[in-house]
């Protein structure tokens, strides 16, 4: 964390691994995450790492009755991956309200699948 305590996570889902140039788009600007993610693929379990296509259209369906786009590939066999694309200006309260929504969602969709 910075020393303003503030945490920065980027996905480099679409920009790193040499697409700009550089290794990561983040060296441009010379800075460092404190996490730094490549997409999040949702699968049904960790040992068969089975795409969980039906997870991923639940939670895009969940996000969206909520009024949050999510950015989930939802191609087929590619299960779902997730990426974190927030607006290039967001607002604390949009930050965390955005948050909250996908929590939701998240929790929604996974009580559903459990039944």
């Amino acid at each position: 964390m910075d020393e303003r305590g503030m945490l920065l996570i980027l996905d480099e889902a679409q920009t790193g691994l040499g697409r700009t140039g550089m290794m990561y788009a983040f060296e441009r600007d010379g800075i460092a995450p404190d996490i730094l993610t490549l997409g999040v693929e949702l699968v049904k379990d960790e040992k068969s790492k089975a795409p969980a296509d039906a997870l991923a259209g639940a939670i895009t369906s969940a996000c969206r009755e909520r009024g949050l786009h999510t950015n989930i590939v939802q191609l087929p066999g590619m299960g779902g991956i997730f990426r974190i694309a927030p607006p290039l200006t967001i607002t604390d309260d949009e930050l965390h309200a955005g948050v909250d929504i996908l929590e939701a969602s998240l929790k929604a969709a996974l009580d559903a699948t459990a039944r």
